[in-house]
C-alpha cells in the first residue's frame, strides 16, 4: 500500500519536532486506531480492513480519548508560534466534538448527507483498489460492515430512548438510502466487486480467485446488513421520530436544558483534521486508486475525506431560553 507523504514549506523544514508536536501525532495514531474510517479519509495506511465502531462503547472510547489528549495538552507549553497554533486548533476542535458528544449530538447522528448511514458506505470510494492487497482489505471491510452497521443501530436506539430522534422526513431518505444499498440490482456494493475496476487487477490465479470469493460473499453481507438497518429505520425509528425538525439539521428540540453549543449547522468532522491547517475549508477526496497520499501533519496537508470537517452555517436566532445543541433555524 501507499507510504503517506509529508510537505511542508521551506521555512519549517529544519524545525526540530517539539513535545507538543509528538502528544499531537500520537493523538493522530489513536485516531486512526478508534476510527478506522477517519484513517483511510486521511491517507493513513494499515487501517482499510476495518470499520470504525459506531456503537456507544464506540463513541465513549473515542471521547475518553479526546478528554486524555486535552489533558495531556494542558501540561504542555510552546515552544513556538506553530505549537501555540497546534494548541489552539486542537483544543478548539477536539473540545467542541466533546461538546457535542456530551450533548448526544453524535450518538444519534441521522440525515442524508453526512452520518454514519453514509460513511459506511462512502469509505469505499477513498480505499485503494490497484493491488490484490488493497482489494483484500475491500473485502475484510464489506465484512467487518455488518458489526458496525449493528453498532449503529445500537446507538440510534439508546439516542432514541433518550428522547432525541431526527425529524420523520431524515428517518425516511434514510430508509430509502438503505433499501437502495440492499437491493442487489441497484446496490453499490454489487458494482463494487465486479467489473473493470476488479478484472484489472485480479487474474485468474487460485490466490485471485479467493480474494473475488470474498469480495462477493462482503458484498453481500454488506446488502444484508443495510437491509437490517432500512427495516429498523422503517419498523421502530420512524414511528418515534416528529413530523418536524424544530431546531435544523440535527433534530435536537429547543428549550431549557438543551445544549449550549455554538448555534450552527454541523457535520461529523474528520478526527484529526485540526493537523491540516487553521483554514477550515472543505476538502478534496482522493481517487479509489490513489497513488500518494497526504499524511496529517501539522498546517500543511490536506484530510482527503469529503464534508467530514466541522463546517459552520449562520442560522437564525433562536428563541429559545438557552442554545440549542444543533442551531436554530
Amino acid at each position: 500500500m501507499t507510504t503517506p507523504t509529508t510537505t511542508s514549506s521551506p521555512h519549517q523544514a529544519h524545525r526540530t519536532p517539539t513535545a507538543v508536536d509528538a502528544v499531537a501525532d500520537r493523538y493522530v495514531e489513536t485516531i486512526a486506531r478508534l476510527d478506522p474510517i477517519a484513517a483511510t479519509a486521511m491517507g493513513l495506511p494499515g487501517h482499510d480492513d476495518r470499520m470504525t465502531d459506531f456503537s456507544p462503547a464506540g463513541h465513549e472510547e473515542r471521547a475518553a480519548a479526546a478528554r486524555a489528549v486535552l489533558a495531556e495538552l494542558d501540561q504542555q507549553t510552546p515552544a513556538d508560534d506553530v505549537d501555540r497554533v497546534t494548541l489552539a486548533a486542537m483544543r478548539e476542535r477536539i473540545g467542541l466534538e466533546l461538546e457535542l458528544h456530551d450533548a448526544g449530538e453524535l450518538l444519534g447522528a441521522l440525515n442524508v448527507i453526512a452520518s454514519p448511514l453514509q460513511e459506511l458506505r462512502e469509505v469505499f470510494d477513498s480505499m485503494p483498489t490497484d493491488s490484490p492487497q488493497a482489494w483484500e482489505n475491500v473485502a475484510a471491510r464489506l465484512h467487518a460492515l455488518p458489526a458496525a452497521a449493528a453498532g449503529y443501530v445500537e446507538s440510534l436506539r439508546l439516542a432514541a430512548s433518550r428522547g432525541r430522534v431526527v425529524a420523520r422526513r431524515q428517518v425516511t431518505e434514510g430508509v430509502a438510502q438503505a433499501e437502495e444499498l440492499a437491493d442487489p440490482a441497484r446496490s453499490f456494493f454489487s458494482r463494487l466487486v465486479s467489473g473493470p475496476p476488479v478484472d484489472a487487477v485480479l487474474d485468474d490465479s487460485a490466490a485471485c480467485s479467493l480474494v473475488r470469493r470474498e469480495l462477493e460473499t462482503g458484498a453481500a453481507a454488506a446488502r444484508q446488513a443495510y437491509a437490517d438497518l432500512a427495516r429498523y429505520l422503517r419498523d421502530e425509528l420512524a414511528p418515534q421520530a416528529p413530523s418536524r425538525t424544530p431546531s435544523g439539521a440535527s433534530g435536537t428540540r429547543c428549550g431549557p436544558g438543551t445544549s449550549s453549543a455554538p448555534r450552527s449547522t454541523w457535520t461529523r468532522p474528520t478526527p484529526g483534521a485540526w493537523r491540516s491547517s487553521r483554514a477550515w475549508s472543505p476538502s478534496r477526496r482522493p481517487s479509489p486508486g490513489r497513488s500518494s497520499a497526504t499524511t496529517p501533519s501539522r498546517a500543511r496537508t490536506s484530510s482527503g475525506r469529503r464534508s467530514r470537517r466541522w463546517t459552520a452555517t449562520p442560522s437564525a436566532p433562536c428563541t429559545a431560553p438557552t442554545r440549542c445543541a444543533g442551531g436554530c433555524r
